[in-house]
């Protein structure tokens, strides 16, 4: 059998491959590759969310200080929870949840996205915290699943009110809650803040 006759042999016992394309607007693809090279697509959904859902609720709050904790907007949603932990204060970073009477509540738009500037929200949130910590009551911060956008705000407090750097703030906030994982581009801006603090408040 020549080589050309064997190429030819390969590429008809080639199967077709499956793949699910999920563009950045939420649509659904399966985009199928043929034995003969040619792809076609077909819609699978209109639309969906941009992470993956996970339908069984995350109750573990991390406990960073004796007056703070933060984690997924489920806690944020259930009162007992927050009683039991006694908190007095709810800071909603980018997702809203129902108010309860027993609780004071502010929220700050952020988004989940590498692009989205979370530099531009700390000073807001930290006096905020501040506030919380010198009347001596408690703060729950939260965004959807408490990994991204809440972490994120609690390592950049911690990196700039124990004058510690982004390492250290990290390992410590991870280790209260060991889901956190901020997207690349809010690791970045940590990495950039931390930068920012030692040149301009503490050497």
């Amino acid at each position: 059998m020549s080589f050309l006759d064997q190429l030819k042999s390969k590429k008809n016992s080639l199967k077709s491959v499956e793949t699910k394309v999920i563009t950045e607007s939420g649509l659904i693809f399966k985009e199928i590759k043929l034995a003969d090279g040619f792809k076609k697509q077909c819609l699978l959904n209109e639309q969906t969310y941009g992470f993956i859902v996970d339908s069984n609720p995350d109750l573990n709050a991390g406990h960073v200080f004796e007056f703070l904790y933060f984690g997924s907007q489920d806690i944020a949603c259930d009162p007992n929870i927050l009683n039991t932990l006694q908190i007095t204060d709810i800071l909603s970073i980018g997702v809203t949840v129902p108010k309860y009477n027993n609780f004071m509540y502010k929220f700050i738009e952020a988004y989940d996205l590498p692009s989205f500037n979370m530099n531009s929200i700390f000073d807001e949130c930290f006096l905020y915290i501040e506030n919380i910590r010198l009347q001596s009551r408690r703060i729950f911060i939260h965004c959807n699943a408490g990994i991204s956008r809440s972490p994120t705000i609690v390592i950049a407090y911690v990196m700039k009110h124990l004058k510690v750097d982004f390492e250290h703030a990290f390992k410590l906030v991870k280790e209260t809650r060991l889901t956190i994982n901020p997207n690349t581009g809010f690791l970045s801006q940590l990495k950039d803040y931390d930068n920012y603090l030692k040149n301009n408040l503490y050497l």
